[in-house]
């Protein structure tokens, strides 16, 4: 691989490159391998998003792609334009253009699936979350919801999801929703990790009738909810920061979804847990902030409500997500996770009364909601 960098390298920027530092990255729960390129040139390279320190090397992120659909739930998300570009360089364009703060793209080799990324260093916002006091843990959070709303409010004039003559390829994020049949998938694919595979036994049809029945409700209802531009996957693993600026990452899967969803991938993450008087509050935060930017709301108890489903309905999907990783991928590094997935679980519980029979139905099989 390190010939095909090389020629890239020299490729995009238009020098002889000598030699290069190659350094894998952290993968977390991605298909994609990421590695910082390290290396030298004979002169000065201009252009924005080059870091570089004094007279040392220049650093760039190479992501490696991976063959076909990028995420089993890729593959049944409900996309019927033609991909004609990478999800990831079609949302990066539009995002780009919006002025949010996302890296750069320096180039990409289609044939060998190497793309060349601005190195917006490797300081997650789970970092700087971890090591907080109570209250700069909450102004931390406070930043990444002001960028939360910034986002909804230049995507909520949302461009013609069809090809269009005057600014070219339509964007896929609005092509593709958070229809019933994905928000199934995933509660589907709680029962068959989550529980299943988690604990190696096999629930009989017969007794999945209770979580069949509330869960495709819920989809139902998180769907009639209104849908705007959603990255996905808004949570501190996924923000960098550097220079005080915070920098939105994997934005690839962007799709429309509910108001709540990125504010539930935020606050509810799997790596820092806030308690729920905490929530709440940003909660508020939040809705006082889209507010203030003259964007829509739903009235807070609709909305509070909506959140607690998506929280739901993300936390069991990401208990059985981990558990995927684990069992499919040979990664078991996310299982220390599961608890506080499962936790936050029982908490939407607590919030959702009338979900109480699939609350007890679940807790029959896995013991952390007792």
């Amino acid at each position: 691989m390190k010939t095909l960098i090389k020629t890239l390298l020299e490729k995009t920027f238009k020098t002889q490159i000598r030699s290069f530092e190659l350094q894998k990255l952290c993968e977390h729960a991605s298909y994609r391998a990421y590695y910082r390129v390290s290396f030298q040139i004979p002169s000065p390279l201009e252009g924005e998003g080059v870091r570089r320190t004094g007279e040392g090397p220049i650093t760039l992120i190479l992501m490696q792609m991976p063959a076909g659909a990028s995420s089993v739930s890729e593959e049944i998300t409900n996309y019927q334009g033609k991909k004609e570009e990478l999800p990831f360089i079609n949302i990066q364009r539009y995002l780009s253009s919006l002025g949010l703060p996302i890296p750069k793209i320096y180039a990409w080799d289609e044939e060998n699936k190497l793309m060349l990324l601005e190195d917006v260093g490797d300081q997650h916002l789970e970092l700087y979350l971890k090591d907080a006091s109570p209250e700069l843990r909450i102004s931390f959070y406070k930043r990444a919801i002001d960028l939360l709303v910034e986002m909804q409010k230049k995507t909520s004039f949302s461009p013609s999801p069809q090809p269009s003559p005057a600014r070219g390829e339509g964007v896929i994020a609005f092509a593709r929703n958070f229809d019933e049949t994905l928000l199934n998938w995933e509660f589907d694919h709680f029962l068959e990790y989550g529980i299943e595979d988690r604990f190696k036994i096999k629930i009989p049809e017969s007794e999945k009738k209770v979580f069949t029945e509330i869960t495709r409700q819920i989809s139902k209802e998180i769907a009639a909810s209104p849908y705007i531009f959603v990255h996905r996957d808004f949570q501190s693993r996924n923000l960098m920061m550097k220079d005080y600026q915070l920098y939105i990452l994997d934005f690839q899967d962007a799709l429309l979804g509910p108001q709540t969803y990125d504010l539930v991938s935020l606050t509810r993450d799997s790596y820092i847990e806030l308690s729920p008087e905490a929530v709440e509050k940003l909660i508020d935060y939040f809705l006082e902030a889209r507010k203030k930017a003259g964007i829509e709301i739903q009235n807070t108890p609709a909305f509070k409500k909506l959140f607690y489903q998506n929280t739901l309905q993300r936390k069991l999907k990401d208990t059985g997500r981990f558990q995927f990783i684990n069992t499919v991928k040979g990664n078991p590094s996310f299982l220390v996770s599961v608890p506080s997935s499962l936790r936050y679980v029982k908490q939407a519980f607590e919030k959702l009364p009338e979900y109480e029979e699939l609350g007890k139905w679940i807790a029959g099989y896995v013991g952390e909601l007792h």
